[in-house]
């Protein structure tokens, strides 16, 4: 009965959304039980399904199998609102990885429009002395040496 009891109020706790099921703290045939019971064990256990069933011995089996019965409907519930938030979890942390990428191109771009923009300053200032020599010449005025 200690099992079963330990099993119910974990599973309870994760469908209640008390507990993440990566979080659940127990003995492997107890994680085991728990994520046969909601039907995954990604994050609960290493153990493949099959593995996860040949771990726990007979007794537990049956316990198990019955709380697979008892929970079904809250199981599928529960897991459609858990992917539902994975997917979002991962739709967020995608948008977070675009803006950030966004952000260091804009600053990248930004780097390369003010060196850009120096180099255009550079080139009107010397397009404006070059005039300027070219108009002396002309007149006959000699510029003075600083420009």
């Amino acid at each position: 009965m200690f099992f079963e009891q330990q099993v119910r109020e974990r599973v309870e706790a994760v469908l209640n959304g008390e507990t993440k099921p990566e979080e659940i703290p127990g003995a492997t045939s107890v994680r085991c039980a728990i994520g046969l019971v909601l039907g995954s064990l990604e994050g609960i256990t290493t153990l493949s399904e099959s593995a996860a069933w040949d771990y726990l011995d007979a007794g537990n089996v049956t316990i198990t199998q019955h709380l697979r019965s008892v929970y079904w409907d809250r199981v599928d519930e529960w897991r459609k609102r858990y992917e539902a938030e994975k997917a979002a979890f991962t739709e967020a942390e995608e948008e977070r990885k675009r803006q950030a990428a966004d952000a260091r191109k804009k600053a990248c771009d930004d780097e390369w429009k003010a060196r850009f923009d120096e180099v255009d300053e550079v080139v009107a200032r010397d397009a404006l002395k070059r005039e300027a020599a070219q108009e002396s010449e002309r007149s006959g005025i000699i510029p003075n040496a600083d420009g």
